[in-house]
């Protein structure tokens, strides 16, 4: 894993093979893990959770995840936020599993693997970031 500033390149081979396996699934993200079983990002999205304790995550750039501007405003205005590894276990315990977008804002992943994620839809905090991305605007 490298870092990247800015966009996810569209030529790197990884994230087009992630987005096509979520094409070909009929879903809209691919999470992405480390060989050591850590969350990175998306393939389209910087991801954060909501831990069992009601803990707004997110996985360390320093793994490889591209430096999102989302991320960055999120960062920046939820003093909240802790950096810490996420691993499978958490993800599927999580209240809330986030999507960060520039332009599409904070979204809930609802479902992961065919099995809801926390109450199904979209919980407190990403209703909270959504409103904190769409005023950064």
């Amino acid at each position: 894993p490298r870092t990247f500033a800015g966009a996810k390149l569209m030529h790197c081979g990884l994230y087009e093979e992630a987005r096509a396996i979520a094409a070909n699934a009929g879903v809209d993200e691919t999470l992405l893990f480390d060989e050591a079983g850590r969350l990175v990002e998306g393939a389209r999205t910087n991801l954060l959770i909501v831990d069992a304790r009601g803990r707004l995550t997110s996985p360390d750039l320093a793994l490889g995840a591209v430096a999102g501007v989302a991320l960055e405003i999120v960062s920046e205005c939820a003093p909240e936020l802790t950096i810490a590894a996420i691993h499978p276990g958490d993800v599927a315990n999580a209240r809330e599993l986030i999507a960060l977008n520039a332009v599409r804002g904070a979204r809930p992943i609802t479902q992961l693997d065919g099995r809801r994620v926390g109450s199904g839809g979209p919980g407190p905090w990403v209703v909270r970031l959504d409103e904190l991305l769409s005023d950064s605007q």
